[in-house]
């Protein structure tokens, strides 16, 4: 979901607590799963199957907004 909303594999590494390494294995194995070429291509079939929804992503979204504006202050 974190890649769904336009992180970049360092980023979602930053906020899961992992490398960015561990990150791009995981994509990696998501994508051969999936079937999928790209991980845009893994993320459009995740949502599509509906292992999350675009409400779910908002939710993370503010989320992890608040959770920046906490950190910056």
């Amino acid at each position: 979901m974190l890649k769904a909303l336009g992180l970049s594999s360092r980023r979602v590494g930053q906020i899961l607590y992992l490398s960015e390494k561990t990150v791009k294995a995981h994509l990696q194995h998501l994508s051969v799963r999936l079937d999928a070429r790209n991980t845009t291509h893994a993320v459009t079939i995740a949502l599509m199957c509906g292992f999350f929804t675009l409400a779910d992503l908002k939710v993370l979204e503010e989320e992890l907004n608040k959770r920046l504006q906490e950190e910056a202050s």
